[in-house]
């Protein structure tokens, strides 16, 4: 094992050294069921938003929920609103593994059609079709983690030229997930189907788990640093987030984590203020959190020697 320290930059999901708080549980528990409450997490630079939010994607994928992270800052840039709009449609899209094609996914140029996108997000039909690739998604997650050795995930990465050493995660459960992540992002996900029906064909071929229908879909959207939204446009952006929620939250949900807090970025006086949203802390660490911090630090230095 290598030092775990990390000296700067979000942790990865998986990271050793990430000591979870009191408040990790309370936005998981605003997220789940019928609460899917908007969440912003408003703190300085430097507090573990991002890390933060990593956790919370960990948990939602795990209980079958989809999850798109979006950096607002990389768009700050953008010369126009069309150009902007343009390309956060775009980063979703391709989370989502979406085909550019797909009906119900029009252009998006202004605040209008940005309403009408994520509309169509959490529209029925986008619900139905989605479900079915968040549970298959998940059981695949599953049976490498419970089916397989680590040695027998060893192989299967080596078979499928991944090098399971690299991949940044911790334990056979993170492995698992990391090695279907690796390969969404390279579109070759069936071959780890094909090699799984091989060479575990009773489990792959086990019946998948009841889902009661569209109502079961959930997609959590985490906007990260919102002080990179243009100020000519926040207000039809936050505006159109707050309104779609308001009507589609049993299926679609939002994360918004920054130093701004949305509602001093809409400066339209006719237009409501961002306030639906249950607000969650980072608390400084306490003297247990520093010692169990330390604590693991000591453990993976001691391994190496």
């Amino acid at each position: 094992m290598t030092c775990i320290f990390q000296a700067g930059g979000a942790l990865p999901a998986a990271s050793f050294c990430y000591i979870e708080r009191p408040n990790d549980q309370k936005a998981w528990d605003a997220l789940q069921q019928q609460r899917m409450e908007c969440i912003t997490l408003l703190e300085p630079r430097q507090q573990g938003k991002t890390s933060f939010i990593n956790q919370l994607q960990v948990r939602c994928e795990t209980a079958g929920y989809l999850f798109v992270r979006v950096d607002l800052m990389p768009f700050s840039g953008a010369k126009s609103e069309a150009v902007w709009y343009s390309r956060i449609r775009q980063k979703i899209v391709r989370e989502l593994n979406l085909e550019e094609g797909y009906p119900l996914l029009q252009t998006v140029t202004d605040s209008t059609s940005w309403y009408e996108f994520l509309n169509s997000l959490a529209r029925d039909r986008f619900g139905a079709d989605r479900e079915n690739y968040a549970t298959s998604r998940t059981k695949l997650r599953l049976i490498l983690s419970r089916y397989f050795s680590d040695d027998e995930l060893h192989t299967l990465c080596f078979d499928l030229g991944i090098d399971y050493e690299s991949l940044p995660a911790r334990g056979k459960a993170g492995k698992a997930r990391e090695i279907i992540a690796y390969l969404e992002r390279r579109d070759e996900i069936n071959k780890l189907i094909d090699q799984c029906s091989m060479l575990r064909p009773g489990v792959l071929a086990s019946p998948r788990p009841e889902v009661s229908g569209a109502s079961r879909y959930r997609l959590v959207i985490a906007f990260d640093e919102i002080g990179g939204v243009g100020k000519d446009w926040a207000t039809g952006f936050f505006s159109a987030i707050r309104s779609v929620w308001q009507d589609q939250r049993e299926r679609l949900s939002f994360i918004l984590a920054g130093t701004i807090d949305p509602r001093e970025l809409i400066i339209n006086p006719e237009v409501s203020p961002f306030n639906v949203a249950t607000p969650i802390y980072l608390h400084d660490f306490s003297v247990a959190d520093v010692e169990a911090l330390v604590q693991r630090l000591v453990q993976s230095e001691s391994t190496i020697h």
